[in-house]
């Protein structure tokens, strides 16, 4: 794991879906400042061949619940 405090997170992930003998995949978080709010880039590496599905589940269970989280509260 790596932290850079406001700027970048760096974990492993992984899913009981993954095969023991899979790696775990690597999450890397960068936030940046941009006029009126935050830009965040999420980096998804090291999936295995499975692994391009979780980018609808990234969007449907974390991004778009955040953007509505934060539109209403700010």
């Amino acid at each position: 794991m790596a932290l850079d405090p406001g700027k970048r997170i760096v974990q492993s992930w992984r899913t009981t879906q993954f095969e023991a003998s899979e790696e775990d995949s690597q999450i890397e978080v960068v936030l940046e400042e941009v006029d009126g709010g935050t830009k965040l880039t999420l980096r998804h590496t090291n999936l295995p061949p499975h692994g391009t599905r979780y980018e609808q589940g990234w969007k449907d269970h974390y991004f778009n619940p955040m953007k509505e989280y934060f539109s209403s509260h700010s």
